[in-house]
């Protein structure tokens, strides 16, 4: 009982390293807002572009998002309006720059 265990342990554990493993690197675009514009249509067309088997994308917006977001084919980018009143350089725009350190 204790071995099937260990041995199920150990799949789990073996499978959760290969899914980590085999995930494509994770692109973050940190813009100012996603709405019409010249920067906003080149992202998007960028994302639309890219094999999706070779990379993932989210893209970071300090000031909102409108609807121009459909035009993405993908539906796995994922999309985060932190909703700034301000925009300020230094310790709030550092803080999360360190966390995207932490996403995976």
């Amino acid at each position: 009982m204790i071995s099937q265990l260990s041995n199920l342990t150990n799949t789990v554990l073996v499978q959760s390293l290969k899914n980590e493993i085999q995930q494509p690197p994770l692109i973050a675009h940190i813009i100012y807002r996603l709405g019409v514009g010249g920067l906003e249509n080149g992202l998007i067309n960028l994302i639309n572009q890219m094999p999706a088997d070779k990379y993932r994308h989210m893209i970071i917006c300090l000031k909102g998002s409108t609807q121009f977001s459909e035009r993405l084919k993908r539906q796995d980018v994922q999309i985060i309006d932190l909703k700034k009143k301000k925009v300020r350089t230094g310790g709030p725009l550092l803080q999360h720059i360190e966390y995207l350190g932490r996403i995976k």
